[in-house]
Parts: C-alpha cells; sequence; structure tokens
C-alpha cells in the first residue's frame, strides 16, 4: 500500500530502516548501491529525513545535537518552534497513547514513541 500510494516517507537517521523495509518488501538487496537507489527512487520517490533536514537548518554539526532525543526536547521547548502548531494526543483514542504523556526520556526507544517523535519533530 505504500508504494502504490508514493506518500512521503519520514524517518530520523533512516538508513537501516530502508534497508530493512526494501529486503523485505520489495526484493533481496543488490549488489550494486545505484541499483539499489534506482528501484527504490520508483517505489518511494520521496523521503524526509529528519536529522538531516535538522542539519540543514542548522549548518553546525559541532554544536548540533542531532539524537532523536535532543530534537524532540528542541521541537517541545524552544519557542521558536513551539508556537508554530498545536499537537495534542488524543490519549481517550486508546489507553496506550497515555503513555507517551510525561518524561519522555522514559520511553525512548520504543518504536511507537520513536516514531511520535519523528512525526512531531517534522511536523514542527
Amino acid at each position: 500500500m505504500l508504494i502504490e500510494s508514493k506518500k512521503p516517507l519520514v524517518g530520523h537517521n533512516p538508513q537501516y530502516d530502508l534497508g530493512f523495509i526494501y529486503e523485505k518488501f520489495i526484493a533481496p538487496l543488490p549488489e550494486d548501491f545505484i541499483d539499489f537507489c534506482a528501484v527504490w527512487r520508483k517505489s518511494f520517490p520521496l523521503i524526509y529525513d529528519t536529522k538531516a533536514v535538522n542539519f540543514e537548518m542548522s549548518k553546525d554539526i559541532s554544536r548540533n545535537r542531532s539524537t532523536l532525543e535532543d530534537l524532540f526536547k528542541k521541537v517541545t521547548t524552544d519557542k521558536k518552534y513551539t508556537n508554530n502548531l498545536s499537537i495534542r494526543e488524543d490519549s481517550a483514542e486508546h489507553a496506550a497513547f497515555g503513555n507517551y504523556q510525561g518524561d519522555s526520556s522514559l520511553r525512548l526507544h520504543d518504536a511507537g514513541f520513536d516514531a511520535y517523535m519523528t512525526g512531531f519533530i517534522f511536523a514542527m
């Protein structure tokens, strides 16, 4: 469905994820990187990497903390970002969403929360 829809993919430093998706849902990984790219671009023409976007916005990697956790803290506390959108989780939709409220460091590396943080960073 993702391939057919041609919807953009959003990830944070997603190189390994892209290889995994390719191998599991498209074909065995090719020997040649150019072949990989050609097939990938036909399947997923648009990819956003929040780590790369952050770097392009700041242009100073030496002073720039770009882990998923650091970027999430940045966009949830820096007024430059927090005034752009109002995003609220609908914890009434499913009880598990309540786990995503409060101290984010308790949920790091939970696949669902990491996806939430990545989407939140991208939106901001």
